[in-house]
């Protein structure tokens, strides 16, 4: 949408300019049918404009240049959706059922009139034939309903009050109803719709179908408006009013917990492909040579080969089942790949609850009278796109399969790992199952670039973080908040934290004070850390990770008087850690403190001989002691014996050298330095210079003046 013409209404509640904007947008996108609703507009602003010029004191000013204002948005609303479904030959559908749209008195009596004719059938006994002609007539009717809902105008409140009354009705189907409700979220993931995002309000707070209340639920969730509730502020009103109620906080927690999950599917995929599946496949080759004997020396030449193979393949069975119990999408990169059947070039089928009278579900040949497809609707762990997925590509291959695997899949245990009936009902899986088919359709549809997806992971845009939209009063959400940041560090996602907790104040509370550090740190702001691990430790001074946290920012910001005091405490605390006591060590030579730091650096050269951070720290430190020839030995132990040479050895080789006026060698470790450094576009000296300003400390100490380092970048040049 053009983000003038809302701004211009929303915020700065510009109707003149608004005005200017649209009639602009209505003629280069030749849209005379809204001609009429625009001059309309233009001339109850232009007598309202009068009447002022003219001195007239009007009460109602405001109220009525508001609903101008909202009047205004709804022409732009509609004519953008309008311009997408000419632009989109997917988004329109004709039907014999619709040559306009259908009422929604039309569209309850006939949605009624189908669990009627249902029951009827069911009456009747098994006729096929009548059957399949009555699903097929309603699919129909269904398919033309959920493309009118999804590309639909702006509704009216008569409107909103009539489909919100029909999809709480236990008179329809629960099928239908959620199908609509998917509509819905569609339409407003194009263009908002006040109406339409109250209805999806007021059915997850009435609705007594899980499956349409959840749907509802992630409905709303997903299409928080970005602006238009200061325009329409019954939406403020509505959301702050749900969200007292404590349940209410709960589910849309669980819900961002769940889209975190989704939106990790492809990484997750990928884990599954690279780490877990080779072990299951190497599982499965073992179990073959035991059972041929292909391999009869394999359990004299190693005995500990199979129970280790076996070992391994139990952890990665059991690690999908840990992905999975989390809400992980585990089968997302296998039906992905199964979606390019007819059955998905319609929209409404993405969404469709699963059912075995699909009228596009083609019969499985030689399955007829098995219960393979019920159990699949049933008890299969897959969401409903998935499971239309498997039951088409069966249909397909079905005659390919050996008549024993065919005898298999009719029985009750083919589906032995889905969860219970009792897990399929709760709310949280019922969400994750809807989250899965939304996934799919926004990662794989031919028409998912129409709609706003809200699985982006640009924190910034994504309408996948509702959590975070401006309507969600933090003081209403803190404590969910807090627990989103917890999971959001639990899967390592510092750039949604840092986000998260920028919106939440700086309470006298240490786990947010904690979990704000950390995100700082992970993000170099390391004076930011530093400020707030002082803040924890102020409330709590025996905290280890806070000492920990400490110390490091201090570290980063050369901040070593601090740094040193914090890794001297933690060296008491924990003496036998090798990295706190090397940290000790650094901080003691940075702060002035050379010779405790080297004296500590000899015992951890005892303890550690041939540790590399060890010794690279005891040759500085002697170099900054002025003992040249004895960080000579140390460097050459270093490049002569280390596997993991890193670019800064030859670098602060070249510095020893150099002090010891090995100048000939001193050019050749620099020159060595500079080819295995990534310097980007800049000139050698100038790299080389920066490199050295960055060890100031050291050339100083040794009377190294800018005329020696720019002489010797010039031998290093030639």
């Amino acid at each position: 949408m053009n983000e003038d013409i809302i701004t211009l209404l929303t915020v700065e509640k510009d109707l003149g300019g608004a005005l200017m904007r649209l009639k602009s947008f209505l003629d280069s996108s030749s849209l005379p049918e809204f001609e009429g609703r625009y001059e309309e507009i233009a001339s109850n602003y232009a007598l309202m404009k009068e009447f002022m010029l003219k001195g007239y004191s009007d009460p109602q000013r405001n109220d009525v240049y508001f609903s101008l204002l909202q009047k205004c948005y709804r022409l732009y609303a509609d004519g953008m959706m309008t311009l997408k479904k000419r632009k989109n030959s997917g988004l329109s559908y004709s039907s014999v059922f619709a040559d306009g749209e259908l009422s929604a008195d039309i569209v309850r009596s006939r949605l009624e009139a189908f669990v009627q004719d249902v029951a009827f059938l069911s009456l009747e006994g098994n006729n096929k034939e009548a059957q399949a002609k009555i699903y097929r007539e309603h699919h129909e009717l269904m398919t033309s309903l959920f493309y009118q809902l999804m590309m639909g105008h702006q509704w009216s409140v008569k409107t909103r009050e009539a489909y919100q009354e029909l999809l709480l009705s236990p008179t329809i189907d629960s099928v239908d109803a959620q199908l609509l409700v998917s509509a819905v979220m569609l339409s407003l993931l194009q263009v908002f719709d006040t109406n339409k995002f109250l209805m999806l309000l007021h059915v997850y707070s009435r609705s007594l179908d899980e499956n349409i209340r959840q749907r509802a639920l992630v409905g709303w969730a997903l299409t928080l408006p970005h602006g238009e509730e200061l325009l329409f502020h019954e939406i403020k009103e509505e959301v702050n009013e749900l969200l007292q109620a404590e349940q209410v906080k709960q589910d849309l927690l669980e819900l961002q917990i769940q889209m975190v999950y989704c939106m990790d599917a492809e990484k997750d995929t990928a884990e599954i492909q690279q780490e877990i599946m080779p072990n299951l496949m190497k599982g499965h080759n073992l179990n073959i040579i035991t059972e041929t004997g292909e391999d009869p020396l394999q359990d004299i030449l190693h005995p500990e080969s199979s129970e280790q193979a076996m070992e391994n393949l139990e952890k990665s069975y059991h690690r999908m089942q840990e992905m999975q119990k989390k809400g992980s999408d585990i089968y997302f990169g296998g039906f992905s790949q199964m979606k390019r059947f007819p059955f998905f070039q319609r929209i409404n089928n993405w969404f469709c609850p699963f059912y075995p009278a699909h009228p596009e579900l083609t019969p499985i040949a030689g399955m007829e009278g098995s219960s393979f497809i019920n159990n699949l609707f049933e008890t299969g762990p897959f969401c409903h796109s998935d499971k239309y997925s498997f039951a088409l590509a069966m249909s397909t291959v079905i005659q390919q399969i050996p008549a024993n695997v065919r005898e298999m899949m009719g029985s009750d245990a083919v589906f032995a790992n889905a969860e219970s009936q009792e897990e399929q009902k709760k709310p949280a899986y019922l969400r994750r199952m809807y989250l899965q088919d939304m996934y799919r359709f926004f990662r794989v549809a031919h028409i998912r670039h129409c709609f706003n997806d809200p699985f982006t992971l640009d924190v910034h845009v994504s309408r996948g973080f509702f959590l975070m939209n401006g309507l969600i009063k933090v003081e209403d959400m803190a404590g969910q908040l807090k627990e989103l940041g917890r999971f959001f560090l639990r899967r390592k996602k510092y750039d949604w934290m840092k986000k998260l907790f920028a919106l939440l104040p700086l309470a006298e509370d240490v786990e947010v004070y904690n979990l704000q550090a950390i995100t700082a740190l992970h993000n170099k702001d390391y004076f930011k850390a530093q400020v707030l691990y002082e803040k924890i430790l102020k409330q709590a001074p025996h905290d280890v990770s806070a000492l920990k946290g400490l110390a490091q920012a201090s570290f980063y910001v050369d901040d070593f008087d601090v740094a040193e005091r914090c890794y001297e405490e933690l060296y008491e605390l924990l003496p036998t850690d090798k990295n706190i006591a090397l940290n000790l060590c650094i901080s003691r030579i940075r702060n002035e403190h050379i010779d405790e730091g080297v004296a500590l650096l000899f015992k951890l050269e005892y303890e550690y001989p041939h540790d590399l951070s060890v010794l690279r720290a005891l040759a500085w430190g002697q170099m900054m002691l002025n003992h040249l020839a004895e960080a000579e030995v140390i460097f050459q132990k270093i490049m002569n014996g280390a596997i993991n040479i890193v670019p800064n050895d030859y670098l602060h080789t070249a510095y020893c050298q150099w002090l010891l006026s090995k100048i000939t060698d001193a050019v050749e470790s620099f020159k060595t330095f500079v080819r295995r450094s990534n310097i980007g576009n800049k000139s050698v000296a100038t790299f080389l210079k920066e490199c050295w300003l960055n060890d100031d400390e050291l050339l100083k100490r040794h009377g190294l003046s800018d005329i020696d380092r720019n002489v010797m970048a010039d031998l290093v040049v030639e």
